[in-house]
């Protein structure tokens, strides 16, 4: 127990940090580019489809255009994303509480996600959504109801709206399906 608690410690700080960071970093280039395209939503871009620019759109219409709501929806996202890795793991190995949090940690402590949780991109809803499609898979093999394969289904799509190499969950949760 007393492992998770230092691990949840620095978690917390570790948001902390990201939380002041996206408030006075200022906009990496790829980030305004998906700004401008929240300030002009479309159903595609020529490089990507739209979802970045939708949640930038969101946030900043609630908050108005600073960085912090730039960026706000990737923090959140990222939060999001660790909910799901906890219950996903928590499913697979019910028996080790230490497990999930593990995971999380090294997760968090990834120069990738780090990223990913301070510079909005194309590929931070792309985790989400793909996570959340995992977890689905999950709940599918571990006796869920069929229902999560709708759930499974607007993940997909929703990932499809963030990137599209998100396309590649379904191999790879068939796969995993098959030997399962």
């Amino acid at each position: 127990m007393r492992k998770i608690s230092w691990m949840i410690t620095i978690l917390i700080l570790l948001y902390a940090v990201r939380l002041a960071t996206i408030a006075w970093l200022g906009l990496a280039p790829d980030e305004a580019y998906y700004w401008y395209w929240a300030k002009h939503l479309d159903w595609s871009y020529y490089d990507h489809p739209p979802m970045a620019a939708y949640i930038m759109a969101l946030f900043t219409g609630l908050g108005g255009n600073r960085e912090f709501f730039v960026r706000v929806g990737g923090l959140l996202s990222s939060l999001l994303v660790i909910g799901l890795i906890y219950l996903s793991c928590r499913r697979l190995s019910p028996e080790d509480r230490d497990v999930p949090w593990e995971v999380i940690f090294v997760a968090n402590i990834t120069l990738l996600f780090a990223a990913g949780c301070i510079i909005q991109t194309p590929d931070t809803p792309l985790l989400l959504f793909w996570t959340l499609a995992v977890y689905c898979g999950i709940r599918i093999l571990t006796g869920g109801s069929a229902s999560w394969w709708y759930l499974w289904g607007i993940a997909l799509g929703l990932g499809l709206l963030s990137k599209y190499t998100m396309i590649l969950i379904i191999p790879c949760q068939f796969a995993f399906l098959l030997l399962a």
